[in-house]
Order: structure tokens, then sequence, then C-alpha cells
């Protein structure tokens, strides 16, 4: 949608006026749903996306934690949740460009999505998708301040 493209630009236009207004600091990325959708897609393009955040900003990244993704693509070593076996309603194509340089970042990301989620598992679920922040929260704060040190 239009509004994920607005994100995308917007996003990365914050990131480089930070960094260039910050020589230090670190900087750290989360989304959900549609949110989660802008992030990865600011980290990695897509179909019909603007290109995407270049790898020397993308190297100042430290973190980046995102919940209930429709572009979600199961056993991604930065998965996380309880979905194992099924992709979003928008999942990245296996061996696409997009993806593999989601890849190239998994050390700094984790994208939570649980089974049954509407939106990042093509489930039946609503609560799935509305829990994941809840239900991983914490998790997903230990992660990036693991990283953020």
């Amino acid at each position: 949608p239009e509004s994920v493209t607005d994100g995308i630009n917007a996003m990365i236009t914050l990131i480089e006026d930070y960094i260039g207004n910050c020589s230090s600091g670190n900087i750290v990325l989360t989304g959900f749903s549609q949110g989660a959708e802008v992030v990865t897609d600011t980290l990695a393009g897509g179909v019909d996306k603007p290109d995407p955040l270049s790898a020397e900003n993308v190297a100042r990244i430290s973190a980046v934690a995102v919940f209930g993704d429709p572009t979600f693509t199961h056993d991604q070593s930065f998965d996380a949740g309880t979905d194992t076996s099924t992709d979003g309603i928008f999942a990245r194509e296996t061996g696409s460009a997009s993806l593999a340089l989601l890849n190239t970042y998994a050390a700094k990301i984790k994208s939570y999505c649980d089974t049954g989620d509407v939106f990042c598992a093509s489930g039946d679920n609503d609560t799935a998708h509305s829990q994941e922040v809840p239900t991983w929260g914490t998790h997903a704060v230990t992660f990036i301040t693991s990283l953020s040190t």
C-alpha cells in the first residue's frame, strides 16, 4: 500500500538525518504489523518498494525487533515466536534479493510471529496478532539491550 511506501521513505529520511546530525549513538528500529513491514522493507526493500537503506547506514543500527510482520518468511535465522511453518500474507519469496539482503543483517534482527497470526502467519487468529508485543516484548527488550551496550 501507499502508506507502506510513505513509511519507508519517512524512516529512511529520519535515519539519514539522525546519522547526519549525530556522530554516535545507537539506533534501534521496532515495529508492529504494518509498522514491522515498514521496518523490514526499509532494511531490505521489496516488490514495488523504494530502494532499501544503504548498508553503510544499516551498520549504524544496533538492533531491530518487529512483531506480526506481514512479510514474515518462516525458517529464517532471525525468526522468533511460535510460528515455524507458515509465511505472512505478503511473505518475501525464498531466494529473493530482498530476503537475501535481510538475512545479511540477521544477527541484529528478531522477527516475532506466533502461530495462527492473521498477518504474519496467514492464520485466522486475531488474538495471536494482538498479543505478540505483550507476549514477546520483554524478550525483545533483552535482545535489544544485549546489542546496544
